[in-house]
């Protein structure tokens, strides 16, 4: 997710991109990067193959140009098939419904499911790589809506990348108390902000604050 491997792309074609993912989000890896996933049923959010519940004060740092979406399917509570492409990538790379691999048979809940997700780095020295993944409804609406506001602060010019807290609420459907991931936006921040702040030139304080780092001085040629 560093700066320099992004897909070279415009604020519009993202802006369109983004919608296209949010729109769809409530229908139905590398060694450097911690996998977070979040339970319904716990309403708890889990890092990594040990499972850590993350620190709930901690922010995170969303990366728009990593917006992802795909199918995972799931069979004896273990995923069995995966695929997955950055929203950039949906015309080139997406796998319709109908291509998907048969795992069946399938008891109630298994199989295949639309999943979404992005990855977002934290703000500590270790400024953690982390992709977060969901593929239930209500967890796909949750990062939906957000992927959504991207899109429209794109378009209209702001600043676009959101700092977020990760938050939980519980809701009943089917007569089942379940859970759902409340994404809190504490700053919008611009890309040049983001990118002085890893590179050191701003504080954690002034990038929650909105401080945008000073234009550098080019010199003229005599």
């Amino acid at each position: 997710m560093k700066t320099e491997n992004l897909p070279a792309i415009s604020d519009q074609d993202m802006a369109q991109a983004l919608q296209h993912t949010a729109d769809d989000a409530g229908s139905g890896g590398t060694s450097d990067v911690d996998f977070m996933n979040f339970s319904g049923k716990s309403g708890k959010y889990q890092v990594g193959q040990s499972r850590i519940e993350p620190d709930p004060d901690q922010v995170y740092l969303v990366e728009p140009a990593s917006v992802l979406e795909g199918w995972i399917c799931w069979k004896a509570s273990k995923p069995v098939g995966r695929h997955e492409w950055l929203a950039t990538q949906r015309a080139q790379r997406a796998v319709p419904s109908t291509d998907l691999e048969d795992h069946s048979p399938y008891r109630d809940g298994e199989g295949w499911s639309a999943l979404i997700g992005f990855g977002m780095l934290t703000l500590d020295e270790a400024a953690k790589n982390i992709k977060f993944t969901v593929n239930s409804i209500s967890a796909s609406n949750a990062l939906g809506d957000l992927i959504r506001e991207i899109s429209q602060r794109m378009a209209a010019g702001e600043p676009y990348m959101p700092i977020i807290g990760l938050g939980v609420t519980e809701f009943t459907a089917q007569d089942q108390k379940n859970f759902k991931p409340v994404l809190e936006v504490d700053v919008w921040v611009t890309r040049a902000a983001a990118a002085a702040y890893f590179d050191g030139e701003l504080s954690e304080d002034d990038l929650l604050n909105g401080v945008e780092p000073k234009k550098k001085r080019t010199r003229r040629k005599k």
